[in-house]
């Protein structure tokens, strides 16, 4: 087990096989970098990616609540959900829901680990979903969602069953 302090230095720099020159250029992340491998897990690198049924927009897959969400945090840096389309605004407010609002709010207000499964769960099911119907990603792995299950997969290249 990690602290958060180490989680948030190398889940940033943890190796990886693919790059987006785009997103690199856009926000300055570190191929192979947590962020790259969400975004493909997400979108394969398509920045015009859209989900019908979540709504979901953008190379890191920004839903409709997240979006909310930013607005309500900076109401002068308000976002429509076209803006969602651009690579360097979607990153930046992917990055800051994963490491601002998972990784600082959401996960130590439920009383979760800090650690990358439970991140990437809550990413994908949603932080409330995540704690009051699954609990721990690594402890109860093969009870969540089977798609949570292959996203955290595809992330973190570790099966946890």
């Amino acid at each position: 087990m990690i602290n958060r302090r180490q989680f948030l230095k190398t889940g940033v720099l943890l190796a990886g096989t693919m790059t987006f020159p785009e997103v690199v250029f856009a926000s300055n992340i570190i191929p192979g970098s947590l962020t790259n491998r969400i975004i493909k897990a997400e979108s394969n690198g398509n920045p015009k990616a859209y989900r019908k049924d979540t709504h979901a927009r953008g190379l890191m897959q920004i839903t409709p609540i997240v979006r909310y969400e930013w607005n309500n945090f900076y109401p002068k840096q308000k976002i429509t959900k076209h803006d969602l389309y651009n690579p360097k605004i979607n990153v930046k407010v992917g990055e800051w829901y994963f490491f601002n609002r998972i990784m600082e709010h959401y996960l130590p207000h439920y009383k979760m680990d800090l650690h990358e499964p439970n991140a990437l769960a809550s990413w994908n099911i949603g932080p409330p979903t995540h704690a009051k119907e699954y609990g721990d990603a690594i402890k109860n792995f093969k009870n969540l969602p089977g798609q949570t299950k292959e996203f955290i997969k595809k992330v973190t290249g570790k099966n946890y069953a």
